[in-house]
């Protein structure tokens, strides 16, 4: 094979790869090649695919609501009104005492008294203690009602009977009933002296001395610590703003 025949194969060679590209990519008229453009979109075309947003269900939205207010309220809230919680918790100190005002489970030790009692009232009460002068809340008292136990509520005294001893601790020349108090000797701070007791549940309430107005001659020196008063309401007027009634006119 000669030169020219080996030198005319090789450029038919080149024309043939270069009609190859230009038949793909396409050529301007100025010898540049032309980018192929894609073919317009058909009717049978999909579309592109929407971004959608899922939309929760109504059970799904309500228990959301549930689970934000469970998280914004305390853990230890409760469903029910405030008012009813009041109430029921009223109702529980309420149980403790019986329709007649007396408690209804004595403690049986000075342990569970003094959770009962303030400070000053079980050092007096539980303890055999004695307030100073003229600093209880009863030693001035003159309204109308009953005095009871601070303990166990046992009504022990009456306003009926109270009157003006001028010790500076309520005073009263008889009790309710002989049978809710107990005396007991006291041989405390070297004198020999009469102790008045509850009879219920043993709480100290004060001494008693031979020294009252008629009709017994007895003066029921009491604690105001020891003693709970309950005012007796539309009954009776206070002692001290009693009026006497003016005699008719004849």
């Amino acid at each position: 094979m000669s030169a020219r025949s080996i030198v005319m194969g090789v450029g038919l060679a080149v024309f043939w790869v270069l009609g190859v590209c230009v038949s793909h990519q396409g050529w301007s008229d100025d010898g540049k090649a032309v980018k192929e453009e894609s073919p317009p979109a058909t009717d049978n075309a999909e579309p592109p695919a929407k971004k959608t947003t899922k939309k929760s269900s109504p059970a799904t939205s309500k228990r959301n609501a549930a689970g934000a207010k469970s998280k914004s309220m305390p853990a230890n809230a409760e469903d029910k009104p405030a008012d009813d919680a009041v109430a029921e918790k009223d109702a529980g100190k309420d149980k403790e005492f019986d329709a007649d005002g007396r408690r209804v489970t004595l403690p049986k030790s000075n342990g569970e008294w003094k959770k009962l009692l303030t400070p000053q009232q079980y050092q007096v009460a539980r303890l055999k203690g004695t307030e100073r002068a003229f600093s209880g809340k009863y030693w001035n008292n003159h309204k109308d009602g009953i005095y009871r136990c601070v303990c166990c509520g046992e009504p022990l005294f009456s306003s009926e009977t109270k009157f003006e001893s001028g010790t500076g601790w309520p005073s009263f020349f008889a009790p309710l009933q002989d049978e809710s108090i107990k005396l007991e000797e006291d041989r405390s701070l070297n004198t020999v002296r009469v102790e008045v007791q509850c009879k219920r549940c043993d709480a100290h309430l004060g001494h008693v001395f031979a020294d009252g107005p008629a009709p017994t001659g007895n003066r029921f020196c009491m604690n105001s610590a020891s003693l709970k008063f309950e005012e007796a309401v539309g009954e009776k007027q206070s002692k001290k703003n009693r009026k006497t009634p003016r005699p008719a006119a004849k």
